[in-house]
């Protein structure tokens, strides 16, 4: 059985959005974990993390290749991530040429 709350207690909760259905108190939101919980197949998409999700190499060696696509050059392509030890982009960059140059003149 969920707990209940007071009316004066409903009128200090935040609105509560989840799988883009607005909740009015916190009482919906106990509603809807529960029948989540009868629910194996929701509840554990809710419960568990997925194990299938890439490492943070793969993350900025993705986002280099990428920057590389960026590149003009025709004969080679070059893409850069800068991360720090706290794994925050520090910069992305490709080679190309220089601000303010116009591209139709690559040699």
């Amino acid at each position: 059985m969920p707990p209940t709350i007071s009316p004066e207690e409903k009128q200090n909760l935040p609105q509560i959005n989840v799988v883009d259905k607005q909740f009015c108190d916190a009482e919906d939101a106990v509603k809807l974990l529960e029948q989540c919980k009868q629910d194996e197949e929701l509840s554990k998409s809710f419960v568990s993390k997925r194990s299938d999700y890439i490492g943070w190499e793969e993350t900025f060696m993705g986002m280099a290749l990428l920057a590389a696509q960026r590149s003009k050059d025709p004969v080679t392509q070059v893409g850069c991530s800068i991360i720090n030890k706290d794994n925050i982009v520090n910069s992305l960059g490709y080679n190309g040429m220089p601000r303010g140059c116009d591209d139709d003149e690559f040699p």
